[in-house]
């Protein structure tokens, strides 16, 4: 039937009787389970009214020619019958229906073309089970809507079969579908991942052969490999999120406390940072020795879900993995540097409750908007700027809502969300954090939606934003204004495409989206967005357009996108706005991705997508990468190879190179982040601790898994993916930068200094092995070191040659620099610094003993390295007040000595300019309360400060100090100058100390 007679079929008939929604769950119950559960599952149902509103607001968007909300709504819908079902003791049935919820929500598509409508889900044609849902739905029906939507999901279950394969292959297949499956989501062709999941197949065989020699070790072993295989292959199959959490928990596991038993029936016991998962791992081989390869996927699929909770040790941790689950976050988790912020979340969400459920509502909604704001901190720290951005909005909203009583409304722009805030507070009542947090994640969610109503304009940006992953925007106020002729410009050019005219109409597109970008940059919050839309209209005014007969193409950079026009042209003929908006986004990804032709290009853009939020093009640009590719070859090669350490060098190169070339990309923050971090890459500390478990600190961020992914993925082709894991790497190391080192350019030049002295100290003392030997080193290059530069020196010589004991200060404690948490702390008052600051400084501490006990009286005087908090904070306001001054004048002097360097006239003044930076640096670092390393520069700038040898030799032009010769030491640090490069500068002048102070 032609969906314009379903339409017309519903409009007639769509009031013809209340829905009976309890014979709907019951029959779509009966389908689901394969038995008959009774009308007795009505004394078990939960609330239905979520249900109810999401099921009738599809059938009023099919009505009006949605289909693509129609399909929201049906997401919608089902998600909230899952939860209204789970007291029925129906497991299965709530599986499905939380599999089909998310396939319909995060996989399903709607075009149009002419009048007939096509839903697709995976590929499989979903369009006459999604009409006969919702056309029974609209008749009140209740029975045949409840058996249809139990068709679909059945269905959409039946979608992909192992059928047919055999051997390997069939275990392979059934132990992905197994392991998806546990994972609540729904198979899809996995034939690209077939080779890599048939390794799987071989590590799972490999844990049942060790399980039967009673090899505790060889088991947990293979079952590792196991997971990190399937990780590899859900990347391979499109399944990021997916691969993300295996990776992340394989990383997990590598660093476990394993240890192997003697006790009947229990060979080993694994812990992962607190969470015994012993009986998850065993469970797995267990499953693959009764020759169940869907269980084994299952019991992998539990594991991994298990691992993140491993170090959620608060209720509010619990609720936060909720809330991820809400927005279908798979590849997150809320342990370690995730959960840092949400301490204050649990005490501020249990007091909020208590005030709604007292009657003070306004109280109650005060805390759960501070509340929300630490939860929003937490999504940060996860990497979810996005989601972080969506909570912190609507934290904000709803501490502001208008709230009336008897009975109470909390309206938020117009929408009364009470319903959604007392359901979080009854769950938390309850103490029930999971409830909770799903129920706030269905109250940002309300919060955030755009209540778009009939207004085409506001549709399109909803729905194209969605397409692009933005989580977030208000296109309100000023917004709107600027939005008044967009569906209309966007309209008229798709007709001019679909009535014939495709020249004019790709030329007319053009304009339009050149039109919008506008509009979304001006007052709607999306640069980012807009910095996409007006690249690719710039790109499309200039595509090559040709038709021949009713055949058109339409050249892009390259790509044919006709057909993606036409689908566009198609949604905006029948007044879909929502669909129209959904695959215009699309055809801006497409074509933001377009004209990469390598991969250096590939894996930049997934850098810059990963830093932006949004696709952005870099094929512009990508000649300027210099050597990146051919260095990302050999960090790959050197780490395959097992060689961390050396493929750090070459890493940093290409992240130089990289960052070098986005300069003229549009993305500069992107570039600048690049070069921070290649600078510290060069300045990484690679270790290992007793169980082997190797760790690439840099700054205080151990970075191997990301590397590592990265890395993999690399050798395997998989450019995007190892771009995206570059990114998550270096985003790590900046988000310790900004809580423990710096991003001013005067920081930064201080943090260098102090980071060649550190390294300094290393030198005096990296081959001594003995511990003696390195302290007398220290002692004769600085007296009574109690700051950073001991520490360092500690890390990076004493310790160099006990990996085993140096590992875990290392990862707690080593890198990170109490001086500059300090300064972070009093000079830029951020107090998430001076927490961090006085955490390390008892950190120390302890290991400071710890050497101590180990190491006998010959590290003694290690225990009294540390001043007490007291000391360092004391009059600490009087002595920072000139650090900015004096960093800049240090940079001055600096370009000034650069001048005289390039010129004709090389002379003693640009020696005389190094010493006046240096002293001024000296100044700068006793304002930051470090008296010895103040101490060292002031000695090296009057040394530099005394005659020197200038002249030029053979070879070329020689500086000489006290007989020893700085011409590279110098030139070095001036070089960095010239390239605005302030940490490296920092470090090469104060590497000036080890020829002429040591």
């Amino acid at each position: 039937m032609k969906t314009v007679a379903r339409l017309v079929l519903l409009l007639v008939v769509g009031v013809a009787g209340a829905l009976d929604l309890e014979a709907l769950v019951e029959s779509l119950l009966d389908k689901l389970n394969g038995t008959s559960v009774g009308p007795v599952i009505a004394t078990c149902l939960g609330d239905l009214g979520a249900f109810e509103s999401q099921l009738n607001a599809s059938v009023a968007a099919i009505e009006a020619g949605s289909a693509t909300q129609a399909l929201d709504g049906l997401y919608l819908s089902t998600r909230a019958l899952a939860r209204a079902v789970d007291d029925c003791d129906v497991p299965l049935a709530v599986d499905y229906l939380e599999k089909g919820a998310n396939a319909l929500g995060f996989n399903a598509t709607a075009h149009y073309a002419g009048e007939a409508l096509t839903t697709l889900v995976f590929g499989l044609n979903v369009t006459e089970d999604v009409l006969r849902i919702l056309d029974d739905a609209a008749n009140g029906a209740g029975s045949d809507a409840g058996a249809a939507l139990g068709d679909l999901i059945l269905a959409l279950e039946g979608s992909f079969s192992c059928d047919g394969k055999t051997g390997t292959a069939l275990e392979a297949c059934v132990l992905f579908e197994g392991l998806l499956g546990g994972a609540k989501i729904f198979l899809q062709d996995q034939a690209a991942c077939e080779g890599v999941l048939e390794d799987a197949v071989g590590d799972v065989a490999r844990a049942v052969s060790r399980l039967s020699e009673g090899d505790g070790a060889g088991v947990f072993n293979a079952t590792v490999a196991a997971l990190a295989d399937l990780g590899r292959a859900a990347d391979a199959c499109g399944l990021p999120d997916v691969a993300a959490l295996l990776q992340q928990e394989t990383g997990e596991l590598r660093a476990a406390n394993v240890t192997v038993t003697d006790a009947p029936g229990v060979l080993l016991n694994v812990t992962v940072e607190g969470l015994d998962v012993s009986g998850d791992v065993a469970a797995i081989a267990a499953a693959a020795a009764a020759d169940d390869s869907k269980a084994a996927g299952l019991a992998c699929a539990k594991l991994a879900l298990s691992l993140r909770s491993a170090g959620c040790d608060s209720k509010a941790c619990g609720l936060f993995e909720a809330l991820l689950d809400a927005f279908a976050i798979v590849g997150s988790d809320a342990s370690g540097d995730c959960a840092a912020d949400l301490g204050d979340a649990e005490t501020l969400f249990v007091q909020g409750a208590a005030a709604l459920t007292a009657g003070d509502v306004e109280a109650g909604l005060f805390d759960f908007s501070v509340a929300l704001r630490d939860v929003g901190g937490a999504a940060r720290a996860c990497q979810l700027d996005a989601l972080a951005d969506l909570i912190a909005a609507e934290a904000v909203k709803l501490g502001a809502a208008n709230v009336t009583a008897a009975p109470v409304h909390i309206l938020v722009d117009g929408l009364d969300v009470a319903d959604a805030v007392y359901d979080a507070a009854k769950a938390l009542v309850a103490e029930d954090w999971a409830a909770a947090g799903a129920a706030l994640g269905d109250l940002v969610a309300a919060l955030d939606a755009f209540h778009c109503g009939d207004d085409k304009a506001c549709l399109v940006v909803e729905n194209l934003i969605a397409a692009l992953a933005v989580v977030s925007a208000d296109v309100g106020g000023a917004c709107a204004a600027d939005l008044e002729t967009t569906w209309s410009d966007l309209s008229g050019a798709l007709a001019s495409f679909e009535g014939g005219d495709a020249a004019a109409g790709v030329a007319n597109l053009s304009v339009s989206l050149t039109s919008l970008a506008t509009a979304l940059g001006n007052d709607c919050g999306l640069e980012r967005v807009a910095a996409l839309v007006e690249s690719e209209a710039a790109a499309l005014g200039a595509a090559n357009v040709t038709a021949a007969g009713s055949a058109v193409a339409v050249l892009v950079k390259g790509v044919d996108v006709a057909s993606e026009i036409a689908v566009v042209a198609a949604a905006a003929s029948k007044g879909d706005a929502a669909t129209a908006g959904k695959e215009l986004g699309a055809l801006l990804e497409t074509l933001g991705v377009a004209a990469c032709d390598t991969a250096v290009c590939e894996i930049v853009n997934a850098i810059v997508s990963v830093f932006e939020d949004v696709t952005q093009d870099v094929s512009g640009c990508s000649g300027d990468f210099g050597d990146a590719a051919a260095d990302l070859a050999t960090f790959a090669a050197d780490l395959g190879g097992g060689d961390v350490e050396a493929a750090l060098a070459p890493l940093s190169r290409s992240l130089k190179d990289m960052g070098a070339g986005l300069k003229d990309c549009g993305v500069p923050e992107v570039a600048d982040a690049l070069g921070q971090c290649a600078d510290q890459l060069g300045l990484a500390s690679v270790g290992a601790d007793a169980a082997l478990v190797a760790s690439v600190l840099v700054a205080g961020e151990d970075v191997l898994d990301e590397f590592g992914d990265a890395g993999l993925a690399l050798s395997n082709g998989s450019y995007a993916t190892a771009g995206a894991s570059l990114a998550r790497g270096l985003k790590d190391i900046l988000a310790w930068n900004a809580t423990n080192g710096c991003a001013s350019a005067a920081c930064l030049l201080l943090e260098g200094a102090m980071a060649a002295l550190g390294a300094l100290e290393g030198d005096f003392a990296a081959c001594e092995a003995d511990l003696d030997a390195a302290w007398t080193a220290l002692d004769a290059g600085f007296e009574s070191l109690a700051t950073h530069a001991a520490f360092s020196d500690a890390s990076n010589g004493v310790l160099k040659n006990d990996t085993v004991l140096w590992n875990q200060p290392a990862q707690v404690a080593g890198a990170p620099s109490d001086l500059l948490s300090r300064k972070n702390c009093e000079v830029f008052k951020d107090q998430a610094a001076c927490d961090i600051a006085a955490k390390n400084l008892r950190h120390q501490r302890l290991y400071a003993e710890l050497y101590r006990r180990r190491h006998g009286n010959a590290t003694a005087e290690l225990s009294s390295w540390w001043p007490s908090w007291d000391d360092i904070t004391e009059d600490f306001d009087q002595l920072v007040a000139h650090v900015e001054e004096d960093v800049d004048r240090v940079w001055s002097d600096l370009v000034d000595d650069l001048e005289y360097l390039v010129g004709d006239d090389v002379a003693m003044a640009a020696i005389k300019d190094v010493a006046a930076a240096l002293s001024a640096l000296s100044s700068a670092i006793t304002d930051c309360h470090a008296e010895e390393i103040a101490q060292v520069l002031s000695k090296l700038a009057a040394i530099l400060g005394a005659p020197a040898g200038i002249g030029w030799l053979d070879e070329g032009f020689k500086i000489v100090v006290d007989a020893a010769e700085v011409s590279n030491d110098v030139y070095d640090a001036l070089l960095f100058v010239k390239q605005d490069d302030y940490f490296m500068a920092g470090y090469e002048i104060a590497k000036l100390a080890v020829v002429l102070v040591a």
